[in-house]
């Protein structure tokens, strides 16, 4: 990403984002993974438990690439249609 388009990202995740999402939806999703994970654990050993965080690493840092692909996509497009 460019300094700009990187500015422009932290900004929107940092000041706009939590304007569109559901507050209500988010917190419900977040809820139904914190007891799922807290389930899943339960019954996995020590090594598993590192594979598991390993796995949830990966996933986090695959998230983040889609978040900025998408910023990036959004804001080519808002320059297209200028």
């Amino acid at each position: 990403m460019t300094t700009l388009a990187h500015l422009l990202y932290e900004y929107i995740q940092n000041y706009r984002l939590c304007g569109f999402v559901d507050r209500k939806s988010m917190d419900c999703a977040v809820s139904e993974q914190l007891r799922a994970l807290s389930t899943l654990k339960k019954g996995l050993s020590a090594g598993q438990l590192e594979l598991l965080e390993q796995y949830r690493t990966a996933c986090g840092k695959r998230q983040e690439l889609e978040q900025e692909a998408m910023f990036l996509a959004a804001l080519s497009l808002t320059r297209e249609l200028r």
